[in-house]
């Protein structure tokens, strides 16, 4: 389990992150939310359902953490909605509770004593705060760089990075009061899209990626038929153009080599990152 502390403009969160061999149940080789709450047509059997929520409600109780928020991030979009909007509710014990959403949901706004809950495998977690209010949400590739949108299309952002000031501007929060903050992203070295893919569309899709993303320099390189994406400066770039006042990218991933799943053998490998705003 790591520890990190984080501030992101007046906001002060404590972030922890386990690997999926720190379950420590025995048939549950990974951390897994939707199985759990039932989301996405997954479920899990009963006794190892009984387990992992007694693991979670010893970690929540451990970490001082007695309402978290688990918005359903599968698949990728650009929402960003208050805790109101999850829900249900899962109350592990008497001291401990997750709430959730069926819905899509990249992230919620968050309270002090509140803490976000998401299983990722190396995706970055972007942290927003201005004036009282502070967000926590899930980033990935697949809502940071869209070269299929089209402004008011689907009634998304391009990013969810703008999205995020959105959220903020309800709130009446400018972007230039705001402060964001990415953790936890893929090392560049290790997030490769092969151009030469024996697979043609898969091929296809990569080039017009690194052609998309040529409006964020930085944010890719090809070394040797392969493009490798940098989502820490990709995000700073965006953050940069919508005129956020304070914007940085700390703890990467490289940083905890363990926690980096995406790309690997067995794609069903999760982390489980919880993040408590203190302030």
């Amino acid at each position: 389990m790591y520890e990190l502390t984080a501030t992101v403009g007046e906001a002060k969160f404590t972030l922890w992150a386990f690997g999926p061999h720190e379950t420590q149940v025995p048939g549950l080789p990974s951390w897994g939310l939707d199985a759990l709450l039932g989301r996405g047509g997954k479920t899990l059997d009963p006794k190892l359902r009984k387990r992992l929520e007694a693991r979670l409600d010893g970690i929540l109780r451990d970490l001082h953490v007695r309402h978290a928020y688990a918005p359903n991030v599968n698949p990728p979009g650009t929402r960003i909605i208050p805790k109101s909007g999850l829900n249900y509710q899962l109350t592990l014990s008497r001291k401990t509770s997750i709430h959730w959403n069926y819905f899509q949901a990249d992230g919620v706004f968050i309270e002090p004593g509140d803490a976000f809950l998401i299983c990722p495998a190396g995706c970055p977690i972007l942290i927003g705060a201005g004036g009282a209010r502070a967000a926590c949400v899930h980033g990935c590739r697949a809502n940071m760089a869209r070269p299929g949108w089209k402004d008011g299309a689907d009634g998304e952002h391009e990013s969810i990075l703008f999205a995020l000031v959105e959220a903020f501007g309800k709130w009446n929060v400018p972007p230039d009061a705001m402060a964001a903050r990415t953790v936890l992203h893929i090392p560049t070295d290790q997030f490769g899209h092969e151009l030469d893919h024996p697979d043609a569309a898969y091929r296809e899709a990569n080039y017009k990626l690194f052609a998309y993303l040529a409006k964020w320099p930085g944010s890719a390189e090809v070394r040797e038929n392969t493009l490798f994406l940098n989502l820490g400066e990709l995000l700073l770039a965006q953050a940069r153009q919508a005129g956020v006042a304070e914007v940085s990218v700390t703890d990467s991933l490289s940083e905890y080599p363990d926690l980096v799943h995406t790309r690997k053998a067995d794609p069903q490998m999760r982390n489980l990152v919880i993040i408590r705003r203190d302030l």
